[in-house]
């Protein structure tokens, strides 16, 4: 990103997840093969990966800035969220909530319902209201054009969560601060990749559900898409033996059949990957009505919703959450609206990551991204 202190952040957190994990594929052509895990890729290939998931399973975090303005007095903000039937959609909003409550502003929230012509519908309302900034939560570009067109004609800044520009998606492009980057949602899909790979001794073969028409869900199929390559390329047996794009719209509804069907059609799966945790368990639902045993097969997810880590505590079909704190992002980005209002550069902030499975779920009610970020704000905007 062409941002001021976007590239600093993401590569520390490259460093501490493992700077292997992105360039393996080069050290891995020539390496031996191995058959200590089962499977056929390179021993450098398994070792990097067993690393990768031991160091996700303690947790990555890329602490909060220490310096910035302090708080622009008197602001209020339009919060347009795509959702808040979803626990992920709704921690980030809590996250929006709390920050500019603790900020000091005034703001209203607008629910899309998952439709985009309400969430331009509401974009337009908004703006009548002459608020400072208009937030969207999880709504692509390319769904609030109209939105957008009328923010910009009343110079009314617009900041993104979970979403970016689709035309370019490593700068601002439309909004003045995108939060988290696209790369951070990547590591969702990357890290079930790699914690299947290895929880299938170096052999999945998967099952996918996900939306890609959303941007932060596309990303998550980037970085999915980017590990089996990676594998194949290191010579392992990475599979994906059939895939299901449904639209979040219809989690709730549709998806279990849809997951049923798929489930009957494509018997030779062991694994089940669903990009979000709150698709998982209507997935789950469709995957008991195909008589599918939790014996073969498993689930990998992301997000760490609190009920998926309540099934994880129980022991079921879902197997692990890829978690990383939607809330802190939140405030992130209302820390980023407001070195945007103080006439500062925003700067990159990096949610934290965990995996979480049943060797460490009875660490996840403590675990709130393994810092004290309202804290941390809190300094910068109050002095």
């Amino acid at each position: 990103m062409n941002v001021k202190g976007r590239t600093i952040n993401a590569k520390a957190l490259a460093l501490v997840v493992s700077a292997a994990v992105l360039t393996v594929t080069a050290a891995c052509g020539a390496a031996e093969k191995t058959s200590d895990a089962g499977s056929e890729a390179s021993a450098e290939f398994v070792k990097t990966i067993d690393d990768y998931v031991a160091k996700m399973k303690e947790g990555v975090v890329v602490p909060p800035p220490t310096e910035g303005p302090t708080a622009v007095p008197g602001k209020k903000i339009a919060i347009v969220t795509i959702t808040q039937t979803d626990p992920g959609a709704n921690s980030a909003l809590q996250g929006l909530q709390e920050g500019a409550e603790a900020i000091g502003w005034k703001q209203t929230t607008y629910n899309a319902n998952g439709n985009q012509a309400d969430a331009n519908r509401f974009m337009q309302q908004a703006i009548t209201t002459k608020p400072d900034a208009i937030v969207v939560l999880g709504l692509n570009n390319t769904q609030t054009g109209s939105g957008l067109a009328a923010a910009k004609k009343a110079n009314i800044p617009v900041a993104c969560l979970a979403c970016w520009d689709e035309n370019d998606p490593d700068a601002l492009g439309t909004y003045v601060t995108v939060d988290p980057g696209r790369e951070a949602f990547a590591k969702l899909g990357y890290g079930d990749a790699a914690y299947a790979f290895q929880a299938t001794d170096g052999n999945p073969r998967f099952l996918t559900f996900n939306d890609p028409s959303l941007s932060n869900l596309a990303a998550r199929q980037e970085g999915f898409d980017r590990f089996l390559s990676e594998c194949k390329e290191a010579g392992g047996s990475c599979e994906v033996v059939a895939e299901k794009k449904f639209q979040v719209a219809e989690t709730t509804t549709a998806l279990p059949g849809q997951a049923a069907a798929l489930a009957r059609a494509n018997p030779d799966f062991n694994v089940v990957w669903a990009s979000f945790d709150s698709a998982g368990i209507y997935v789950m639902n469709g995957l008991r009505q195909a008589a599918a045993s939790d014996d073969d097969a498993f689930m990998v997810a992301a997000n760490g919703d609190p009920e998926a880590l309540d099934i994880l505590k129980q022991g079921s079909f879902l197997k692990m959450t890829m978690a990383f704190s939607s809330t802190w992002s939140g405030w992130s980005l209302i820390d980023n609206l407001n070195r945007h209002f103080s006439g500062e550069p925003v700067v990159e902030q990096v949610p934290p990551f965990r995996i979480f499975d049943d060797t460490n779920i009875d660490e996840a009610a403590t675990w709130d991204g393994g810092a004290d970020y309202r804290a941390d704000f809190k300094k910068i905007w109050v002095r």
